[in-house]
Order: C-alpha cells, then structure tokens, then sequence
C-alpha cells in the first residue's frame, strides 16, 4: 500500500523522468523485437517496419500504460484543474459573476422559504 503511494506521487511529482524512461523502455522493447527478427534473417529496415505493425500506434501503447499505472486518476485531476483554470482565466466575464449569482440565488431560495415557514407557523398558532 505504501509502495503503490510512493509511485503514484513519483508518477505524478516526476512526470517527465517517468515519461523518459516509458520511451525508453518501449524503444528497448521495439530494439529486441527487431533483433528477433533480424536473427531469422530479415532485413534491418524489414524488420523494423513488420515490428512497428505488430506493435501499432506507439501513443497508444503509452496512454494504455499511463492509464494503469499507479495514480493515473492524480494526473487526470491535475490535467482536469489546469484546464479548469485555463478557461476560468480565459473568461473572467464569466468566471466572476457566476459565484455571486449562485450566491445570490441561494440566499433569495432561503429568505423565501423562511418567509413561508414564517407564515404557514403563524397561521398554525393561531
């Protein structure tokens, strides 16, 4: 449990040292399927190109990585708030407004309901 911890903040705190060795990791990869192949006798560049169609989309390959490694839920968070806050930036007219006006209309909600609670009691006591 603490390891996994430990990771999911590596993953998140160092994600450009964790991105480097996934690179690298896939390039080794991809190296020993082609030297596979070349040791059966296939050309180099042959070689490379029936590796890269057995593999497929390299970006793919990385996001089904990304998305199962410990703290992936972390980095969406943090892609989800930065994005978040790119488009807050982005329309202040917006952005400022709003809270107050959900404020205002929760406070006019409750005053109108106070007001009726006010009433229907006074008229119950009656």
């Amino acid at each position: 449990m603490i390891a996994r911890l430990g990771h999911a903040l590596r993953n998140v705190l160092r994600r450009n040292q964790v991105e480097r060795e996934l690179a690298d990791e896939i390039d080794a990869h991809l190296d020993l399927l082609v030297e596979e192949k070349v040791a059966r006798g296939v050309s180099v560049t042959e070689a490379y190109r029936i590796t890269r169609l057995e593999v497929g989309r390299l970006e793919a390959l990385k996001e089904d990585i990304r998305d199962v490694r410990a703290g992936a839920w972390l980095d969406v968070v943090r892609q989800d708030v930065r994005f978040s806050l790119r488009w807050m930036r982005r329309s202040l007219f917006v952005t400022v407004p709003s809270p107050s006006h959900h404020v205002a209309a929760e406070g006019s909600t409750t005053c109108a309901s106070s007001a009726v609670r006010v009433i229907t009691i006074s008229w119950t006591t009656r």
